[in-house]
This record gives structure tokens, sequence and C-alpha cells, in this order.
């Protein structure tokens, strides 16, 4: 269980009451995005994924880090045409050394989202069951914090004479304590930072958000420098949940 600092207590079970803050990722992030990912031969998502796991790094202090990814879990041509969901979730664990680089744990990290995109085939439940740890009520088992990547664009799909079109649904209900959605578009990247909201106020959402752009940036500009070094946004309402009172809010 991730040690991230929230500004509200955590309820004793779950409620899955969420929310949404959405931003954009455009113009030369997506140019200096593209020249690093050949650079180092990542994928986007590898390359914001790595971003996410230092924002939870550097705001927690925990140096053992897992985020919860899904796959398409399409893996030959035939399953590729075939209708259906065949997606899994996968768990990325992201370990951070003293000393390590920002563009040394990009190649690490990228290694390691290969490496578990590569066993999913796996039911993540079968996996859930082998491993031994501590399952809260008020935390959602394995992992909190989650990282969706849409590569695929389209407005409509057609089935023969029928045709369905995407459907915008809202974040009330979540899963997990963060959830970072990134849908790419023509231009940009839509995403949405899916909250929830008995643990989190928008303005710390948005604090966070800040951050992450922080942490990008950083990854895009200053390959070679430590990830320790690297500064988040203001930390003035970040409180540990350890020194919440059963009194606050």
């Amino acid at each position: 269980i991730l040690d991230f600092p929230i500004d509200k207590k955590r309820p004793d079970v779950q409620t899955y009451h969420g929310d949404s803050v959405f931003f954009e990722l455009n113009g030369e992030v997506l140019d200096k995005a593209e020249k690093i990912c050949r650079k180092y031969r990542i994928t986007r998502s590898e390359l914001f994924e790595s971003a996410y796991a230092i924002l939870l790094y550097k705001y927690s202090g925990d140096s053992d880090i897992c985020i919860g990814m899904p796959v398409a879990n399409r893996n030959n041509e035939i399953e590729e045409a075939m209708y259906g969901f065949f997606a899994n979730s996968i768990a990325i664990r992201s370990r951070f050394e003293k000393g390590i680089t920002a563009n040394d744990f990009l190649l690490k990290n990228s290694a390691v989202i290969n490496k578990g995109i590569h066993s999913a085939t796996v039911p993540f439940d079968e996996i859930a069951g082998l491993i031994d740890f501590e399952r809260r009520p008020s935390h959602s088992a394995v992992y909190q914090f989650f990282f969706t990547y849409q590569n695929f664009i389209y407005n409509s799909i057609s089935f023969g004479n029928a045709t369905a079109s995407q459907y915008e649904t809202d974040s009330s209900v979540v899963r997990f304590d963060l959830n970072l959605v990134m849908k790419e578009s023509t231009d940009s990247i839509i995403v949405n930072a899916e909250y929830d909201r008995e643990l989190f106020t928008k303005e710390y959402i948005e604090e966070i958000i800040e951050s992450y752009m922080i942490i990008l940036k950083v990854l895009l500009d200053e390959e070679d420098i430590l990830v320790e070094n690297i500064a988040l946004a203001s930390r003035s309402k970040i409180l540990k949940s350890d020194d919440i009172s059963d009194c606050l809010f």
C-alpha cells in the first residue's frame, strides 16, 4: 500500500465516489516527447507512465512504486480481428535507486513495462490470488494508482448496417485513488485525472497535475538530472495521511 499524502481522512471502506480534472498535452511537449521516444526507443505510453511513477515516488517518498495498467491483450492477427473484450490489467513495479538519473530510469522502467506486457496473458485475478499482501477494505487491492493510455483514434465504428460512436462517461465512480487516463487525438493528448473525491480536493489534484507537468518537462529537457533532484509544485497543501486527525474535514 502506497503512503501517498492525501488531504482528507480516508474512509474505512472505499466509497468509489469520484470526479475528474482534464488537461491537455500538445505542441512543443509532444514534439519533444517524440524526440525522446526515438532517442531511447521507448513508446509514448512508457514515457508518460514513467513520469507518473516519478510523481508517486516524489510525493510518497516510497522507492517501491506499483501502478496498474490495462493492456489490449491481442497478441496475434486472429485476435486483432475478433470482436470481444480481451483486455487485462498488469501491475508495473517501479523501483527507485539513490543516484539514478532520469534517462536511466526511463530505460529501466521501459524494460519493466515490456516484461509486464509480455506476461499479460496471465489473468490478473490469478496473480493477485498468489500474492501475500495486506488487504484493506479502504484500499483497492495490489495498487491504488492506475495509468491508462489509449493510442487509437476513432469517431465511430461500423458493423455492417450499424454504426457505434464513442460516448464519454463521467467519472462519478472510481476504483482507484487516482487514475491518469490519456487519449490520443489528432494533434494532442487529452488527459483525464480521475480521482477519489473522498481523499482529494480538486485543488490538490490540480497541484498534482502541475507537478506531473514539471516532471515531464524535466524528463524532456534535463535527461541527466538525478530523479531525487526533480522539484515539485508547491507542497503547502500536502498533508501526510498519518498526520490527519479524525476531526478534520
